[in-house]
């Protein structure tokens, strides 16, 4: 169990949400920390997210945002994945299905920085977004987006070598 400084404000569900959608209502920023394992490998939980309003913003296939769900109105933060014409698609990384549409008014704000454990990490925010929403659109792609992203989990750890492939 993780334990929560003076400095420190634990919030989860309806709460969570209100106060999300308050902050970025007033065109700030807004920093949580992840729970769960829907975006892995690219934002694992317990990650600190930092959200930007979209201030006119168009979004764009591959950002990482977070809304409501279509169905249970939670807040999620998934990948769009299509741009369709009543709205958008978005998925978790790590989910076999999408979540549905999403309309652009139940979208609070994009994911601009991602950071573990003190560090940020900006694989994913780039233009490498693109290829991961095109691959994980449907599950062959997702196994291929799997399998890279362990080949280089293991390059990183010297298991392969560059040249080696």
């Amino acid at each position: 169990m993780k334990t929560i400084r003076k400095d420190e404000i634990s919030l989860k569900g309806e709460s969570l949400k209100a106060l999300l959608q308050d902050v970025i209502k007033r065109g700030k920023k807004f920093r949580f920390e992840t729970k769960g394992f829907s975006m892995q490998p690219f934002i694992k939980h317990g990650d600190v997210l930092t959200l930007a309003p979209l201030s006119g913003r168009e979004i764009q296939i591959g950002d990482i945002v977070a809304c409501e769900e279509p169905v249970s109105r939670k807040l999620i933060v998934h990948r769009v994945v299509r741009k369709k014409e009543k709205g958008y698609l978005v998925k978790g990384d790590n989910s076999y299905k999408a979540d549905g549409c999403v309309q652009r008014d139940s979208i609070y704000g994009r994911v601009v920085r991602i950071e573990r454990k003190g560090k940020a990490v900006s694989f994913s925010l780039g233009p490498e977004k693109y290829v991961i929403a095109s691959i994980s659109r449907d599950l062959t792609g997702r196994r291929v987006l799997c399998y890279l992203w362990h080949l280089v989990w293991l390059m990183r750890r010297g298991f392969v070598k560059k040249g080696h492939l």
